[in-house]
């Protein structure tokens, strides 16, 4: 008799910090694979956001930029941000008036990432006071994503641009295993 190969249940380890099947975490937590960063060609931040029911990344004219990740209407320093699970500075705005040096948590190069991982509301028993709103964990890309099995040598190029501002660009990487 043939024996089918045995097929494994999905986990997630983001909503607990320990394994369990995803039929037993809570519904707050959501994974943005590199699966949907492409397919829906999101390209920044506030797009990968979009079609997340509670979570948004508001515009900053002032900042040039991102006005950073907001979790059911709290932001700031109280989102816990981390990559690859090491947690990032706090924001820093300092100057006064808006006149100062402005350190945003938002500035992460997509392209790099494998997932988002998002955790809505409060996990500060989890993971300190600092998550009072959720937690952002950014899971970068490994050297396994762009190398097959059989070969030592592996890489990927994409370009992209927008008519909206007449904006382009890429990105490239090359992996080496051996």
């Amino acid at each position: 008799a043939e024996e089918l190969p045995q097929s494994l249940e999905t986990v997630q380890v983001t909503a607990h910090r320990t394994e369990k099947p995803l039929a037993e975490t809570a519904p707050n937590a959501s994974v943005i694979s590199r699966h949907k960063l492409d397919d829906r060609l999101i390209r920044d931040i506030p797009d990968a956001a979009k079609y997340e029911p509670g979570v948004e990344v508001a515009s900053d004219p002032n900042r040039r930029g991102n006005a950073g990740w907001t979790i059911r209407g709290i932001d700031g320093n109280r989102i816990l941000m981390l990559i690859d699970g090491e947690r990032l500075p706090e924001a820093y705005a300092g100057g006064g008036n808006g006149n100062g040096a402005i350190s945003g948590r938002d500035f992460v190069e997509l392209e790099t990432l494998r997932a988002i991982d998002i955790v809505k509301g409060p996990t500060s028993s989890l993971y300190g006071s600092d998550a009072i709103g959720g937690v952002i964990g950014y899971r970068t890309k490994a050297v396994d994503d762009f190398v097959p099995e059989e070969t030592g040598v592996g890489g990927s190029v994409k370009t992209f641009g927008s008519t909206a501002d007449n904006s382009w660009g890429g990105s490239a990487a090359v992996g080496v295993k051996g």
